[in-house]
């Protein structure tokens, strides 16, 4: 089971609550964020996708614009809807969306967790400390075969 800090558990425990994740791809590469080391937050210290929960009187799509102009500065045109999950550890419903960066990378300015990181589809699968591995692993192929049908 995924270390999950003890505020944080208590807090996930009761509401079912609504996240937006974006799986970003420039040519070969997937771009993770290295979450903080912080106990209060899920997942502390893991690689994982950009994004978070959605708002009240937001949409999907428009959260997680608004998360990734917090996290990364950067708003994409366009995204792809690829699917849904439920991580019952934290009790969300997670909606992931393909996103194509065009942008070059001295463009792209963290704004939240330790690092952000380009990753090759296998140096994701190899990786150790990363959220969810199951779960993200399986969208991250999902992806790559998308992407290669564009």
């Amino acid at each position: 089971m995924e270390k999950l800090g003890e505020l944080s558990s208590i807090c996930y425990s009761k509401i079912l609550r609504e996240v937006s994740k974006a799986v970003i791809y420039k040519e070969n590469f997937f771009l993770f964020q290295l979450r903080d080391n912080d106990d209060s937050i899920s997942y502390p210290n893991k690689w994982s996708l950009f994004g978070g929960e959605v708002d009240k009187d937001e949409n999907f799509e428009e959260a997680l614009k608004r998360e990734l102009v917090e996290e990364l500065h950067w708003c994409p045109n366009k995204f792809f809807y690829l699917a849904k999950d439920t991580d019952k550890t934290t009790n969300c419903n997670i909606n992931y969306y393909l996103v194509h960066c065009e942008l070059p990378d001295h463009k792209l300015i963290l704004g939240e967790g330790q690092e952000m990181k380009w990753f090759t589809v296998q140096e994701i699968m190899d990786l150790d400390s990363i959220c969810r591995p199951n779960v993200l692993r399986t969208m991250i192929k999902q992806a790559h075969k998308h992407i290669k049908t564009i």
